[in-house]
């Protein structure tokens, strides 16, 4: 059985900086941070005294409140941010389900500690009013399966059901796992991701023994710094992250949004220390996720770093990226949305891997704040203190986690190609304008012209041979060599009337992708003329205009444009045969802009 692809057509996410994805991203890009004094317990006595912790987050759209007095907050986190990425994907639930469908959507969301403050309530509860004060619901409220198992109730997703609990790298790990369920066939759809709620005393406390924990009480926004000189450990985080992940050809075939594709993951161990990792580890984990992509270390152009902060974990990240990468390693974009959010524990690798493709849609690399004194041993391109617009082709995303396990994911920007009738050719492109070019070769007919001149010339020669008038011979050859010498500079110095051109988008070309189309033979105009004929489009209440830009003969150059609110790439490119219009323009728009519906006014 042949590996399907994966595309990721759903976000979902509640974090420090914001309680939706575009909240939180808008807030990353601005270099804001989510960190500030611990309000959900009197932290005075402790030596860490900051938290990333949720703000102003309205639960009633998600849960109602007598639900919610069933389920820790992990839950609660977990909970809003799948259902907000399964609107995001347009997937149906409950009564809109066929068997068919529900039995191949799946739910994988993990968590590295689950319910920790509602343990510690029920301890107290235990300890001072004894064993009937215990919950009947505190079990299920607390273990960590029930994030997927309630998201699957609540929407009614029959297929594989299970979650993933590996410390920091939960979230990767659950996405990961998930990519695999996918490209074997056990199922087309998985919602999937990580959640964690631990700013509680246990969890502070706890973290906070080891001396893990930034103790920058008096400026939290600046306490989690990685790889800046003056970092002092991790500040803890609160959230949940979540994706849809899907078959690709499923995908298309429903007319699903597809942000990117997640194209490898690869895992390994660490086989060394309890909680100090090794520079070998998260390199082999790198190196198995880029082999898995089939991509090369020098195709990746940007990484979502683990990144916590700590004085060891960020060396060593660091040198793990440079024995992964080798001498690429300098040319890598490497950032830390740690620095905003702070480490989520099991949900980190749920946010991050939301940042990443978020990351590649918009071809942009969040800033890693409060970097003002680089460490010496942290020498990479860390995008310091300033989000910065690039090209993201390729993208990893790193998590690593107490135990020695690692894990790696590769996102690739997906460039679609539509194809029609065997003589209809289609291209999407959204690396830039194209162009149209001639080739100064020798056109179709040139042999047949080539053919005739000299059948001319043996046949004046053989004549006047037979007349035997020699004095016209001079004049003759001049004349037939003037002509050569026309054909020769006609076919060479002008776009022929008959030639092989070729459509080439400009920007940058992947190794796997090619940017130029062969038109075949055609008549082309002498000049370029541009043909504009406006076609706005209604897709799901947004105004695309579709613009035909070239034609040639029977094919057209379209210029689609794209509200930036719901597409990585405000103008695509599509060329296509003219005899497909109207009808299939409406396919070819739905697959460009990623709507499910489209109208040609």
């Amino acid at each position: 059985m042949s590996r399907r692809r994966v595309v990721v057509t759903g976000l979902g996410c509640v974090s420090p900086v914001g309680n939706t994805v575009q909240e939180s991203w808008d807030n990353l890009l601005a270099g804001r941070s989510g960190i500030a004094r611990i309000t959900a317990f009197d932290a005075a006595t402790f030596a860490c005294q900051i938290a990333g912790e949720v703000k102003n987050f309205d639960l009633e759209p998600y849960i109602n409140a007598k639900e919610a007095r069933a389920m820790d907050r992990f839950i609660h986190l977990g909970i809003a941010a799948a259902q907000q990425a399964v609107q995001d994907a347009g997937l149906p639930s409950k009564d809109e389900l066929d068997d068919d469908l529900a039995n191949r959507i799946g739910v994988i969301i993990g968590s590295g500690i689950g319910g920790l403050p509602l343990i510690e309530e029920t301890h107290g509860e235990l300890t001072n009013r004894g064993p009937r004060r215990i919950s009947p619901f505190f079990v299920p409220a607390s273990i960590i399966n029930m994030i997927s198992g309630h998201v699957s109730m609540r929407h009614g997703f029959k297929g594989p059901n299970l979650a993933v609990v590996t410390a920091c790298t939960t979230g990767l790990h659950s996405i990961g796992e998930a990519a695999r369920k996918i490209e074997y066939g056990d199922a087309d759809i998985i919602v999937a991701g990580g959640s964690e709620s631990t700013v509680s005393p246990l969890g502070i406390g706890g973290f906070a023994a080891m001396r893990a924990l930034s103790t920058r009480n008096d400026d939290p926004a600046a306490a989690s710094r990685p790889w800046d000189k003056d970092r002092d450990g991790f500040v803890l985080g609160e959230g949940a992250g979540v994706m849809v992940l899907e078959e690709y050809e499923h995908a298309k075939a429903r007319g699903a949004k597809i942000y990117c594709e997640l194209a490898g993951y690869g895992m390994s161990a660490d086989a060394g220390h309890m909680t100090a990792p090794s520079m070998d580890g998260p390199r082999r984990a790198m190196m198995s996720a880029m082999k898995n992509a089939g991509v090369n270390p020098d195709q990746v152009q940007y990484a979502n770093a683990h990144g916590t902060s700590t004085p060891l974990g960020d060396v060593n990240e660091t040198n793990a990226f440079k024995a992964a990468f080798g001498d690429h390693a300098n040319q890598l974009v490497v950032n830390s949305t740690k620095s905003m959010t702070g480490h989520l524990l099991g949900g980190a690798g749920g946010i991050e891997s939301v940042f990443t493709v978020m990351a590649v849609a918009h071809q942009k690399s969040p800033p890693t704040i409060n970097i003002d004194n680089q460490d010496p041993e942290c020498d990479l391109d860390y995008c310091a203190n300033i989000a910065r617009d690039m090209t993201i082709d390729v993208a990893i995303k790193n998590n690593f986690g107490f135990g020695g396990t690692n894990g790696s994911l590769v996102f690739k920007r997906l460039l679609a190609r539509l194809s029609q009738a065997p003589d209809t050719m289609a291209m999407v492109s959204t690396h830039g304008a194209p162009q149209v070019t001639y080739p100064a070769g020798r056109c179709r007919f040139y042999p047949y012209l080539l053919a005739l001149v000299w059948l001319l010339q043996l046949g004046v020669g053989i004549a006047a041979h037979a007349v035997g008038d020699r004095s016209s011979w001079p004049l003759l050859w001049a004349m037939l060599g003037l002509g050569w010498l026309g054909v020769g500079l006609y076919v060479g110095c002008s776009p022929p009337l008959f030639s092989t051109g070729a459509l080439t988008w400009a920007g940058e070309p992947t190794k796997d992708d090619s940017h130029t189309m062969r038109l075949g033979w055609h008549w082309y105009p002498a000049a370029n003329t541009t043909l504009a004929h406006p076609m706005p489009c209604q897709t799901d209440g947004d105004s695309v205009q579709v613009s035909c830009i070239w034609r040639m003969n029977t094919h057209m150059l379209l210029a689609i444009d794209v509200p930036s609110t719901t597409s990585a790439a405000p103008r695509r490119w599509l060329w296509l045969s003219a005899a497909d219009q109207p009808a299939s323009w409406r396919a070819l728009c739905r697959a460009v802009t990623g709507h499910a519906r489209v109208t040609i006014a």
